[in-house]
């Protein structure tokens, strides 16, 4: 049994796609596919012209250092690092100049509307506004490519509202995102939607 099965789909640029499935229906195994966190047993997947099957470990974390963005349920900030300090860490990480990640770091955070709040800790901030600093993360650097595992799992109403409409804003800048969700909201906001299966991806129409 295999947890994706035969999946063949094409999302362009500035496109928000999102994907619907019980809990072991395999979405968030095939969103560690597209974001080279998991190997396929077979077929190959491509993002940004790139075949993320075709390469090795190191070059899988450089393309999620640089090009792909993971945004996961649990934002996965570090206590002891500021909101900039969380943001900056990928690119610190993959051997930028801190003055360069942390000036990147800024404009991320003002992409995400959190300008004004890079010095504060996480426990100093709001659910919604570290998942928005999970986003930011995301985002810094030329990213092309935005992957969300359940972004509002544990969000209110509200604040899912507010994100969803952060990424459609960012889709509407050109960024592809996918979104894994079981959100109701997020309809409102997809270009297109998908749902899964037992591993099988359909896709369902969206109304204009």
């Amino acid at each position: 049994m295999h947890a994706v099965d035969r999946v063949s789909f094409a999302i362009g640029p500035g496109q928000l796609v999102t994907l619907y499935g019980a809990s072991g229906s395999g979405k968030t195994t095939l969103m560690n596919l597209i974001a080279g966190l998991d190997d396929a047993d077979s077929g190959t997947v491509e993002v940004a012209g790139v075949e993320i099957t075709a390469l090795d470990e190191d070059q899988r974390a450089a393309m999620r250092r640089e090009t792909i963005g993971v945004v996961f349920q649990d934002h996965n900030l570090i206590a002891e690092f500021t909101a900039a300090e969380n943001v900056s860490l990928p690119q610190v990480a993959g051997g930028s100049r801190v003055r360069t990640a942390k000036q990147d770091a800024e404009g991320a955070l003002q992409k995400v509307g959190l300008a004004d709040l890079g010095d504060r800790f996480p426990d100093q901030l709001s659910g919604g506004q570290r998942q928005r600093v999970g986003v930011a993360r995301a985002l810094v650097g030329a990213r092309k490519v935005l992957i969300a595992d359940e972004p509002t799992g544990a969000l209110d109403t509200a604040n899912s509202e507010s994100l969803f409409a952060l990424l459609r804003e960012l889709a509407d800048g050109g960024l592809t995102v996918v979104v894994a969700t079981h959100d109701p909201l997020a309809r409102r906001y997809a270009d297109r939607v998908f749902s899964i299966v037992d591993g099988a991806v359909s896709e369902e129409l969206v109304d204009a």
